[in-house]
């Protein structure tokens, strides 16, 4: 069992230890029993990490935490999705959009799904687990004024959620990466609005603005807690040239390259919003989903829906040529999950799921305990897919 000091051991700049009142000391001074204090540390970490995928710090050379050989090599367990087939649990999340475009209202909408285990966006299965959101910009009224609104369309009335508005600490201060580590060991999920704010003085166009998603990435790597960070995109409207998501977020292109993955709200006056996955580390994929605030139960409502004139359509050589595609993988990987098997190869990822259902249903995929293998004790029917 690797605790939360051994795994952080040499990262993070301990605080210096005062005997001044905490009142009465500048917070960068604070003893960090104080900080112990404000969260109390969990009887039994979260997360399990085997001993040996750790080195310890004074043995490595430079001092850097390596993984060995023997670990590197161990299989894999199937990927852990804290909101199905599109946030990865222990993951780095930027959702994005420019100022009034609907981001915190998803942000907002994904903390009550996944603090009460429903569904985000009235689509995506939760797995349910206490959340924070660290508010750098809208203030407690605010916050409460949302997250009730978006409760009561979903007739909650409590669940495990609660907001850290305008916090002390920032982005870059000496005592970030231990207090947010420390809230870290006992959440599922923290969302934190915004980069930019949570960042003051920073320049956002210097590869030193990612400083603070590196360490948001040490955390959840230790702990595995997962984190969504609201960031700020480029104006849009009046663009005569369309923008690749991938260059829509303000700032240096070290913020997108630190995430594992990328949400981009793309607002249109008069239309649903449109949201676009455009970076996903680990190779899962979603199709562009249109999402639309409803008013509902004197709430509001946060609702997808497939963009219009899009449909899978299982009929002509493109179907069956995807359906061959995906036995293939099955026939060369051997046994995996859904996801991991969609993940092989090109194509929507709503297509890709559907065709996986229609060769299990065929046969020609055989499922067994959560697993997907081939199924090579049958041919293809005859005539095709």
């Amino acid at each position: 069992m690797v605790t939360w000091e051994q795994a952080t051991e040499g990262r993070i700049r301990p605080m210096p230890a005062s005997n001044a009142a905490v009142d009465e000391c500048p917070l960068e001074d604070w003893p960090k029993e104080a900080f112990d204090a404000l969260t109390p540390a969990p009887s039994t970490p979260l997360v399990e990490l085997p001993a040996e995928a750790l080195a310890p710090i004074e043995s490595s050379p430079g001092g850097f935490r390596l993984v060995k050989s023997s670990v590197i090599y161990e299989p894999l367990p199937p990927a852990d999705y804290l909101v199905d087939g599109v946030i990865r649990s222990g993951s780095l999340l930027l959702l994005a959009s420019y100022g009034g475009s609907g981001k915190t209202w998803l942000a907002i909408d994904l903390l009550v799904s996944v603090a009460t285990g429903g569904k985000w966006l009235r689509r995506f299965d939760c797995r349910q687990g206490p959340c924070t959101l660290l508010d750098y910009e809208s203030g407690e009224y605010e916050d409460r004024r949302r997250i009730q609104l978006v409760s009561r369309a979903r007739k909650v009335e409590a669940c495990e959620l609660d907001i850290a508005p305008m916090p002390n600490v920032y982005m870059g201060d000496a005592s970030f990466e231990h207090r947010v580590g420390e809230l870290a060991k006992v959440r599922t999920l923290i969302v934190l609005d915004s980069l930019a704010a949570a960042s003051p003085g920073a320049k956002e166009n210097e590869a030193s603005m990612r400083v603070g998603l590196d360490q948001l990435r040490r955390i959840s790597e230790a702990t595995g807690c997962t984190f969504v960070v609201i960031v700020h995109a480029k104006k849009t409207s009046g663009s005569k040239a369309e923008i690749d998501p991938r260059e829509i977020l303000r700032g240096s292109s070290a913020i997108y390259d630190a995430a594992d993955a990328v949400l981009v709200v793309a607002y249109t006056k008069g239309k649903p919003l449109r949201l676009m996955q455009c970076k996903a580390r680990h190779g899962v994929e979603i199709d562009s989903i249109d999402v639309e605030l409803v008013n509902r139960d004197g709430g509001v409502a946060i609702v997808a829906s497939a963009p219009q004139g899009r449909a899978a359509s299982p009929n002509g050589g493109a179907w069956s040529e995807l359906k061959t595609r995906l036995l293939d993988a099955a026939k060369r990987l051997g046994g995996m999950s859904k996801n991991a098997l969609a993940i092989e190869v090109k194509g929507t990822r709503s297509d890709k799921l559907k065709a996986i259902d229609e060769l299990v249903a065929e046969g020609r995929i055989a499922l067994l305990g959560g697993v997907y293998r081939f199924a090579n004790h049958r041919e293809p029917p005859a005539g095709g897919a």
